[in-house]
C-alpha cells in the first residue's frame, strides 16, 4: 500500500467515527424513583432486566414493567429524548393476592388466638374465682359458727327471738351463696381445664395459608424466550447509570 492509498484509508475511518460519536451522544436517561427501592426490578423493552436507579436508551418510545415481592406489577411506556433525563416515579401497589393472603392468615391466627386463649382465660377466671370464693365460703362459715355459739349464750326471750328468726338464718344464707359460688367457680376452672386441651388440639390442626406470588411468575415469564436450540432462556441485560 502506498502512502497515498494508506491516507485514503485514514481519511475514510475518520469519516466513519463521527456518526458513531453522535449515536452515543443522542441517548437519554431514564431515571427511576420507584418503591420499594431496596427490592424492584425492571423489565426494560421485553428484554432487559435491571436493578438499578436508572438507564440509557436511544430517543423514542421504551416499555418499562416494575417488579418488587408482594407487589402488583405497573407497566408503562416513556418516550426517551435525546440528551435528556426523564425521571418515573411509582410506589408499587400491593398485589391483590398477597392481601388475600395476609387476610386468610390473620383470619387462621384470630382462630388460633380464640381456641387457646379463650379457655386459658376462662381458666384463669375460674380459679381466682375458685380461690375467693373459698375464702368467702370459709369465713362465712366462721360467722354462722361464731353466731350459733353466741345464740346459745343468750337468756333474753326477744333477743333469742330475734337470732333464731332473723341473725342466724342471715348468716346461715349467708354461707349457703359463699358455697353456691364456689361451686360455680369450681365447674367453670374444670370446664375451661377440658377445653384448653381441646382448643389446643384444634388450633393445632389448623393450617396456615400458603401464598405464591403469582405476579413474580408472570414477571419472570415476561424475560423468558425462545431458545433457537428448543427451550427458553433468559436475557438480562444491564445498562447500569
Amino acid at each position: 500500500m502506498n502512502i497515498s492509498s494508506f491516507l485514503s484509508f485514514c481519511y475514510l475511518l475518520f469519516l466513519a467515527l463521527p456518526p458513531m460519536q453522535v449515536e452515543a451522544q443522542t441517548l437519554g436517561w431514564v431515571r427511576f424513583q420507584v418503591s420499594p427501592i431496596a427490592t424492584f426490578e425492571c423489565l426494560v423493552d421485553g428484554k432487559d432486566r435491571l436493578k438499578s436507579s436508572g438507564v440509557q436508551l436511544p430517543p423514542g418510545p421504551h416499555t418499562f414493567v416494575f417488579f418488587a415481592p408482594d407487589r402488583a406489577l405497573w407497566d408503562t411506556i416513556v418516550t426517551v429524548v435525546a440528551d435528556s433525563s426523564i425521571t418515573i416515579r411509582k410506589v408499587l401497589p400491593i398485589s391483590a393476592d398477597y392481601r388475600s393472603y395476609i387476610r386468610a392468615e390473620r383470619s387462621v391466627r384470630s382462630k388460633k388466638l380464640a381456641l387457646r386463649g379463650g379457655p386459658i382465660a376462662m381458666f384463669t377466671i375460674g380459679a381466682v374465682g375458685l380461690i375467693t370464693s373459698n375464702g368467702v365460703r370459709k369465713n362465712a362459715v366462721a360467722d354462722l359458727q361464731a353466731a350459733e355459739a353466741r345464740y346459745a349464750t343468750l337468756t333474753t326471750p326477744s333477743e333469742l327471738v330475734d337470732w333464731r328468726k332473723n341473725v342466724i338464718p342471715e348468716y346461715q344464707r349467708e354461707q349457703d351463696a359463699a358455697i353456691r359460688t364456689s361451686y360455680i367457680f369450681g365447674a367453670l376452672t374444670g370446664v375451661s381445664a377440658g377445653l384448653i386441651y381441646w382448643g389446643f388440639r384444634k388450633a393445632a390442626r389448623l393450617k396456615s395459608p400458603t401464598y405464591e406470588d403469582r405476579e413474580r411468575i408472570k414477571f419472570e415469564g415476561l424475560s423468558l424466550f425462545p431458545d433457537p436450540n428448543g427451550g427458553v432462556h433468559a436475557t438480562i441485560q444491564l445498562r447500569l447509570p
